[in-house]
């Protein structure tokens, strides 16, 4: 072994990061056996969902008038409205360089 790095030098480095390896495994292995524990939390209530089949655009039309803050983050496009043209899509140098 080269005389720069002498095996007994670099035990104690070794050493310490294999103690704070083992260390973590021992340290989650008592969480996740506490996490599996008899003692339980109780039971959260659940809110009641009432699922129903409305246009859910329809839903956010308000009294208020149409804000940056209370309007949708996506409109949905009209029924029956088609797809756009792939070449619609394309970048091109003007948008690029703007």
């Amino acid at each position: 072994m080269p005389s720069c790095c002498p095996a007994e030098s670099t035990k104690p480095a070794f050493i310490g990061i294999f103690g704070a390896i083992v260390g973590g495994f021992a340290v989650s292995a008592v969480f996740f056996l506490l996490s599996f524990s008899s003692i339980t939390a109780p039971a959260l209530p659940f809110p009641v969902v009432v699922t129903t089949t409305t246009n859910l655009s329809a839903l956010s039309t308000t009294a208020q008038p149409e804000t940056m803050y209370n309007r949708p983050i996506w409109k949905p496009p009209a029924r029956g409205s088609r797809m756009p043209s792939p070449r619609a899509f394309r970048l091109t140098r003007d948008m690029a360089s703007g």
